[in-house]
């Protein structure tokens, strides 16, 4: 095999981009926020399908998304509770109910 000696002059230089690389996904910060467009693509669902949840109330407002003005933002990690089958509303109430029942029959 026999390599140019152009092309090893190249590697220091080719070293310097991929630490540049490797710092810039290192300070990379994974959003916690989730447009649309986004979250189409982290759960592999078409734009209507996200919507038609929102209108039928499976995507809960203040829960799994917000609006800001006529922007939706959603939050990530609600999102992954949802796709999990956990729902946290209903999971508190629940908790809730057998608190109460617990403290009623120690009484």
């Amino acid at each position: 095999m026999n390599i140019a000696l152009e092309n090893l002059e190249k590697i220091p230089e080719l070293i310097d981009l991929l630490n540049e690389i490797n710092l810039k996904i290192n300070n990379q910060v994974e959003s916690k926020w989730l447009s649309v467009k986004q979250l189409i693509q982290y759960i592999d669902y078409s734009k209507s399908t996200i919507y038609k949840k929102v209108d039928s109330n499976e995507f809960i407002q203040n829960v799994h998304y917000y609006r800001q003005e006529k922007k939706l933002i959603f939050d990530k990690n609600e999102i992954d509770n949802w796709v999990k089958g956990f729902n946290q509303t209903n999971n508190n109430y629940e908790n809730n109910n057998l608190l109460i029942d617990n403290l009623l029959m120690v009484s």
